[in-house]
């Protein structure tokens, strides 16, 4: 048996997104939020963990994540436009 917190951070990551697809989505929070702190200037991971939280309709924590992602792309358009959309 592994304890949770001596998983690799990318492997909660890629496990958080393997559960998300399988629609286990209290599984694939709890391990987006472990991998977070770790991999928050990850722009794929927050990618991911953003289209994840919109999946899932969680918008007010996938508009502070987008907003980290604009802090971490400002000039990406793709995040803008996600922005511009979800406060519409």
């Amino acid at each position: 048996y592994v304890d949770e917190e001596d998983l690799d951070p990318t492997f909660m990551w890629h496990l958080a997104f393997a559960y998300g697809q399988e629609e286990r989505d209290k599984e694939a929070q709890h391990f987006f939020e472990l991998a977070y702190p770790t991999m928050k200037t990850n722009i794929d991971f927050m990618s991911d963990y953003y289209f994840y939280l919109i999946e899932i309709g969680q918008k007010e924590q996938a508009i502070t994540i987008l907003n980290q992602l604009l802090e971490l792309e400002p000039s990406n358009e793709n995040w803008h436009d996600e922005l511009s959309r979800l406060q519409s």
